[in-house]
């Protein structure tokens, strides 16, 4: 227990850590680059972003079955038989891979004629999209050997692989900068960093698990029955999510233009990012609800599942109404008032934001239950009506419109009913179960959400990163406060100063050993 504990808290660390370099960096790296290319260029970039997630489509979410199977048998499974679980993902994820690249060129060299891209720019938006859909490929060689890592609850390594393909893309992507590289010099730190990503997560995995050997002649047909079933719903809910996180900027590029898209994704920076961030908290503990359920100790998992969600929750209740209070003075200063789109688009970022958080916890549990068909539905419902508000509120309100429609649609859908699913697993009626995790919520909104109104109203003449910084760090404390006498019950109370003892003991050990 200890040691899953453990395996938890520095896979968040980790994550945090890497979220923490990410948010920096972009925060100078956005204005840097805006410096050196164009608003439309700058915009180019993002679409195709959105757009590749499509083609991984194809992997039929193969080894997202391999990391949750060996989750529950990780302590008893032999090395014969991951050998053959693995080889027989391996070998799906090669056909996948296949398809992919063959999908991929296609549009990349169809992409100019898609949107109205400028001639000076279209030859290099075809060779940014090639570069970017490389980047994809070698992430999908290295999934099964990712899932792996998590698999062992070792999401820290793949953390600490993100990281570092993130020092790689951005220091190489400044260098090609200001050589003059213009528009293509994002897209290949990208696929450099994700090329020794791939090599480095490759060569820990076989680390972690000796005897590990992939050999087509291990190909087995005993589960893929299962491994199809489970696949196919994972990747109807992979569409879903591709849908949902794509929607905005593909529908923003369509109905308005590449330019406010540029506005878009620089006034929700800050929101994109901390969400990123909150999703660790819950996505971290997937391979520990795995080895939980796999023991069969239903009174811990539920009680693991409630304290993550009113953390994680919690949290991002706070987040997002700290960032909202800072946003105008955070985004004006740091790319001017050209690039902010308005106190009604952050509005409409933080509910995202927080909604999104929301149904983590529950989605990170039905997955490590291996309950893929319901969440699936449900998600593809969301995706749906998430293309249809978009559509219809970019007509009325613009950009804000599409970002409103994905916090709209997200309510109306998996915020209801995922949390119906959870309770029905862990065998709970399902109306007290809901009532019961929303209130503690609830209660801390009462009072956040005016103290956010009031600290963005009384700091409209304040100005400057330091400004904001100031805004946004106060407002985050004092939200972290209510949180602790309003949502946090004594369980959780505990659980924070043990973790933070143990956090301390472990600094005062390590400096100790060190003098």
């Amino acid at each position: 227990m200890k040691s899953r504990t453990r395996n938890y808290l520095l896979a968040v660390g980790s994550g945090y850590a890497t979220t923490l370099a990410s948010i920096l960096i972009a925060l100078w790296f956005a204005p840097f680059t805006l410096r050196h290319i164009s608003s439309e260029a700058y915009g180019i970039n993002s679409v195709i972003g959105s757009i590749v997630l499509w083609t991984q489509i194809a992997t039929l979410g193969f080894p997202a079955w391999l990391s949750h199977y060996l989750a529950q048998r990780i302590d008893t499974i032999s090395v014969e038989e991951i050998n053959k679980h693995f080889s027989t993902v391996v070998a799906l994820q090669i056909i996948a891979i296949m398809v992919t690249f063959a999908v991929g060129m296609v549009i990349a060299l169809n992409f100019a004629s898609l949107f109205d891209i400028s001639p000076a720019l279209q030859d290099q938006a075809s060779l940014v999209a090639i570069l970017i859909f490389l980047s994809v490929i070698f992430g999908l060689i290295e999934q099964p050997f990712s899932m792996l890592l998590i698999a062992h609850q070792q999401m820290y390594y793949e953390s600490l692989m993100q990281l570092l393909a993130l020092l790689i893309r951005t220091v190489l992507g400044v260098l090609l900068l200001l050589a003059g590289f213009n528009v293509m010099s994002i897209a290949l730190g990208i696929a450099s960093g994700a090329f020794i990503g791939m090599i480095f997560t490759i060569r820990r995995a076989y680390q972690l698990t000796p005897g590990l050997d992939f050999r087509f002649r291990f190909f087995s047909s005993e589960r893929i029955g299962e491994i199809l079933s489970l696949s196919f719903w994972w990747t109807v809910g992979y569409v879903a999510g591709i849908l949902i996180e794509s929607t905005d900027q593909i529908v923003a590029a369509r109905m308005i233009s590449l330019e406010a898209v540029t506005v878009m994704v620089l006034t929700g920076r800050t929101f994109t990012l901390s969400t990123s961030a909150l999703h660790r908290l819950a996505r971290a503990a997937r391979p520990m609800f795995g080895q939980i359920s796999g023991q069969k100790d239903w009174k811990r998992l539920e009680e693991t599942y409630r304290q993550l969600f009113t953390l994680s929750t919690g949290v991002a209740l706070a987040v997002s109404a700290a960032l909202w209070a800072g946003n105008a003075i955070f985004t004006r200063a740091w790319v001017g008032e050209e690039n902010y789109g308005g106190v009604w688009l952050g509005l409409a970022f933080a509910l995202n934001l927080l909604v999104n958080t929301w149904v983590q916890p529950q989605m990170s549990l039905l997955n490590s239950l291996m309950i893929a068909r319901q969440q699936a539905v449900a998600r593809l419902v969301e995706a749906a009506l998430n293309l249809v508000l978009s559509i219809l509120l970019a007509q009325r309100f613009g950009i804000t419109g599409v970002i409103l429609g994905t916090a709209l649609a997200a309510t109306f859908t998996s915020l209801l009913y995922l949390p119906y699913l959870v309770s029905r697993a862990l065998k709970r009626p399902y109306l007290p179960f809901l009532v019961a995790k929303t209130i503690p919520i609830l209660k801390a909104l009462v009072f956040i959400g005016p103290a956010a109104l009031a600290i963005q109203a009384v700091s409209q003449s304040v100005e400057g990163l330091i400004g904001a910084a100031a805004v946004i760090g106060m407002s985050f404390v004092l939200n972290i406060v209510i949180l602790w006498f309003v949502t946090f019950d004594d369980p959780i109370r505990r659980r924070i100063l043990t973790v933070l003892q143990r956090l301390q003991n472990a600094v005062r050990g390590r400096l100790a050993a060190s003098s």
